[in-house]
C-alpha cells in the first residue's frame, strides 16, 4: 500500500497538495483522477511512499484518507514546465495546482491519451545570459522583423513561438506572415473539436522541419514541450487581454518570461508602444532593445483636434456631432468611404445624475453606475452593466427624492440617434457587447461594414479585436470620457487606445474634446511620446507606483458583520506592510460589502527578472488567507 501527494489541478482549493493511498505503483509526475468534493478531477503526482512511513500520522489524522481514483497517464509536461511552476505559484501567492489550471487548456486533459508526446529531453543551459528584448515600432515593421526572425531561425533548424493576446489576431497574423511557408505554420486553438484539436498537436510534435506557432497565452506551455522552440514573441505586450480573468489572477506575460527564462528560449516583448514597466526595464538594463526604441509615433493618417466645448457655448446646447465631424460625414458618404466612430461607453449615457444633489443613480443591487439604454421598441431604460439589474427611467434620486436627473457623457446610442436624425440615408453598423452576442455576429457585422461603401461604424473597444483592415476615417467622439476609467494606468491605456485609433485610419483621425490643451492629447498629437514617458514615470515615482513598486490587492466580499471582523484582521495580519483599506457595496438590498487591502512593496521584494525575488514572509502571510480572499499581483487598477 503506498500513499500518493497530489498537486489537485482546480481552482479554489487552499492546499498545495492533497494526500491519497493506492495498492499501485504510482511514480512521480503520473497524471491521475482523485475525488474532491463530491467530484471526480485531475491531479498530477509530486510524491509517493510506502503506508507504513506514515502510520503515525494518518492515525492522529482527524480525517479518514481517500482512495486514489485512477491512474491516467504518465506526465508529458517537461522539467523545465515545472520548474516555472514552482517560481510563478509563490509569484502570484496561489497554489501549483490552481496556477496550472490557469496556465493549460482544458481540453488538454480530455484528449491526452490521443497525443503522441515527445520524450522530454535535458534542456542545455547556455552560459550565456539569456536573451530578453523588446520592439517597439509600428506594426508594419514588426511584421517585417518577425519574417527576418522566422527565417533566421528556420535557417538554425530552429522554431518560432508568436504569442497574440486573443482569439481574434491569429487568423489575421497568420494571414501576413505564411506567405511562403504556410506548411510549417500552425495556428493553435482551444474552441476546436477534440479530435482535430489533438491532430493539431500530433502535427505540431511529430514535424521534423521548423515551424512557426501562432497561439494565445494559454498555450505558452508548448514552448516547453517543441524542443526546437528557440524563440517567444510576446506581440501587443500591453494589452490586458494577458490577464487572466479569474483566479487565480495570472498576468501570462510574466509567466512567458518565467517559462522562457526555465527554457533558456529567447523572449521578445512587442508592441507599437509597450507598457511603461517595460520601457523603465530597458532603461535599467534589465532588457535589451532589438532596435533602439524610438517614441516617434508617426502614422499616415492626418490628425485634428476638435474643441467642442466652443461649440456647445456657441449655440447653447449638448450635441454629439461637431461641425468637422459632418463634414467628414458628409465626405466619407459621398466618396463612398469607410468612417468608425470610436465610443468608450455603451448606451446613450454612462451616467446619470441629480442635478439637485449631484448623487450618481446607481444599482440597488451592487452600487454600480446605471447606464441608460434603448430597447428595440424605443423605450428608454437604465441597466447595470455589472449585474444586469433592471430599472424604468420614472425614478427619484435615492437621497435628496427629487426628479431632476441628467443622463450625462456620450455613449453609442446617442451617436447613433443623432447619426439618424442629421443624416437620414446612412448605413449604421453598431459593434458593442450589447448589440453583438457572439463572435459570429460580429464578424458578419464587420464584413458588413467593408464591403459596404460610404458606411459608418460605431463600436466600443469591442471593434478593435475584428477591425484588422485599415478604415478611411476614424473619430473619437469624447476624448474626455476615456478618464472615466477607474485606474492609475490610465494615461497609458488612453495613449494605446488613440494609437489603435491611429493604426486604424487610412486618411484622416478627427478627436473631438473639451479641453484639446489636455497633456495626454497633445503629446499624441505631437506624434513624439518622449515627454509623455518622462511625465508618466516621474508620477509613477512619486506615487509609489510600478514600476517602482509592487501592488499587491487583496479583496473580500460578505456581509457587513463579516466584512467589518476581516477587516480587523488584515490589519492584524498585514500590520507591517501598512496597507490601505478600501470599501465598498457589492449588494445595498443585501448589505454585503466588499473590502480590498492594497500593499505596496519595494520592487526588488517581489518581482521576477533573471529569478524570482520574493518576500518569503509576506508570501506565507497571503498563503494562510482562506479561499474566500482574492489576491490579484499587480492588477490593472487599486479599486
Amino acid at each position: 500500500m503506498n500513499i500518493v501527494t497530489v498537486i489537485p489541478l482546480a481552482r479554489g482549493i487552499p492546499k498545495e497538495n492533497l494526500d491519497y493511498f493506492t495498492i499501485k505503483n504510482v511514480p512521480i509526475g503520473t497524471v491521475v483522477s482523485i475525488p474532491l468534493r463530491k467530484k471526480i478531477i485531475e491531479g498530477i503526482v509530486v510524491n509517493t511512499e510506502d503506508i507504513s512511513q506514515r502510520k503515525g500520522s494518518i492515525k492522529a489524522s482527524d480525517f479518514k484518507l481517500k482512495r486514489l481514483e485512477g491512474v491516467k497517464g504518465a506526465s508529458f509536461l517537461p522539467a523545465p514546465f515545472w520548474q516555472a511552476i514552482s517560481k510563478a505559484k509563490d509569484y502570484f501567492a496561489t497554489t501549483s495546482g490552481a496556477l496550472i489550471y490557469s496556465v493549460l487548456p482544458q481540453i488538454l486533459w480530455e484528449v491526452l491519451d490521443n497525443i503522441s508526446f515527445p520524450k522530454p529531453e535535458p534542456v542545455e543551459i547556455s552560459n550565456l545570459k539569456l536573451e530578453k528584448l523588446v520592439l517597439q515600432t509600428s506594426l508594419e515593421n514588426r511584421f517585417d522583423f518577425y519574417k527576418k526572425i522566422i527565417r533566421q531561425n528556420f535557417a538554425r533548424k530552429k522554431s518560432v513561438f508568436l504569442c497574440v493576446p486573443t482569439i481574434h489576431d491569429l487568423k489575421y497574423f497568420s494571414k501576413v506572415l505564411e506567405k511562403g511557408i504556410s506548411e510549417f505554420v500552425h495556428i493553435i486553438e482551444t474552441d476546436l473539436p477534440k479530435k482535430k484539436f489533438a491532430k493539431k498537436l500530433n502535427d505540431i510534435f511529430n514535424t521534423n522541419h521548423p515551424i512557426l506557432i501562432i497561439g494565445t497565452p494559454i498555450h505558452l506551455y508548448l514552448t516547453t514541450l517543441v524542443q526546437s522552440i528557440d524563440t517567444i514573441i510576446i506581440e501587443k505586450e500591453s494589452s490586458e487581454a494577458y490577464r487572466t480573468l479569474s483566479r487565480p489572477f495570472v498576468d501570462m506575460r510574466t509567466f512567458a518570461e518565467i517559462l522562457a527564462t526555465q527554457s533558456d528560449n529567447k523572449i521578445i516583448f512587442a508592441d507599437t508602444m509597450l507598457r511603461i514597466e517595460t520601457i523603465y526595464r530597458v532603461q535599467n538594463k534589465e532588457l535589451n532593445e532589438l532596435i533602439p526604441i524610438s517614441f516617434h509615433i508617426d502614422h499616415e493618417a492626418s490628425k485634428e483636434i476638435v474643441n467642442l466645448k466652443s461649440q456647445w457655448q456657441k449655440k447653447k446646447k449638448f450635441f454629439v456631432l461637431s461641425n468637422e465631424l459632418k463634414e467628414l460625414i458628409k465626405l466619407n458618404i459621398e466618396n463612398k468611404k469607410h468612417l468608425f466612430i470610436f465610443s468608450l461607453r455603451k448606451g446613450l449615457a454612462g451616467l446619470t445624475v441629480c442635478n439637485d444633489c449631484h448623487t450618481v443613480l446607481s444599482c440597488d443591487h451592487c452600487s454600480a453606475p446605471f447606464t441608460l439604454y434603448k430597447t428595440a421598441s424605443n423605450e428608454r431604460i437604465f441597466i447595470c452593466n455589472k449585474c444586469k439589474n433592471k430599472k424604468k427611467v420614472d425614478v427619484k434620486c435615492s437621497v435628496c427624492g427629487g426628479w431632476n436627473l441628467v443622463p450625462l457623457g456620450i455613449g453609442v446610442e446617442t451617436i447613433k440617434d443623432e447619426l439618424k436624425e442629421e443624416f437620414d440615408k446612412a448605413i449604421i453598423f453598431q459593434l458593442d457587447k450589447e448589440s453583438v452576442k457572439s463572435h459570429k455576429q460580429a464578424e458578419n457585422i464587420i464584413n458588413k461594414f467593408y464591403s459596404t461603401p460610404g458606411s459608418i461604424l460605431i463600436g466600443t473597444e469591442m471593434a478593435f479585436y475584428y477591425l484588422k483592415s485599415k478604415v478611411d476615417f476614424v473619430s473619437l467622439v469624447s476624448f474626455d470620457s476615456l478618464y472615466s476609467i477607474p485606474s492609475f494606468r490610465i494615461n497609458e491605456k488612453i495613449i494605446q487606445i488613440l494609437i489603435n485609433l491611429e493604426e486604424l485610419a487610412q486618411n484622416k483621425i478627427l478627436i473631438q474634446t473639451k479641453n484639446p490643451d489636455e497633456f495626454t492629447l497633445k503629446e499624441w498629437y505631437g506624434n513624439n511620446l518622449t515627454q509623455f514617458y518622462r511625465q508618466e514615470i516621474e508620477d509613477r515615482e512619486r506615487f509609489f507606483y510600478p514600476p517602482f513598486s509592487t501592488i499587491i490587492k487583496i479583496t473580500y466580499q460578505g456581509s457587513k458583520e463579516n466584512v467589518e471582523k476581516e477587516k480587523n484582521s488584515m490589519l492584524e495580519i498585514f500590520k507591517e506592510y501598512n496597507p490601505s483599506i478600501f470599501f465598498g457595496f457589492v449588494s445595498r438590498m443585501k448589505q454585503n460589502l466588499i473590502i480590498q487591502a492594497i500593499i505596496r512593496i519595494q520592487k526588488n521584494k517581489w518581482t521576477f527578472r533573471d529569478d524570482l525575488m520574493i518576500d518569503e514572509k509576506l508570501l506565507a502571510k497571503l498563503s494562510s488567507l482562506p479561499p474566500s480572499f482574492t489576491i490579484q499581483i499587480n492588477p490593472e487598477n487599486t479599486i
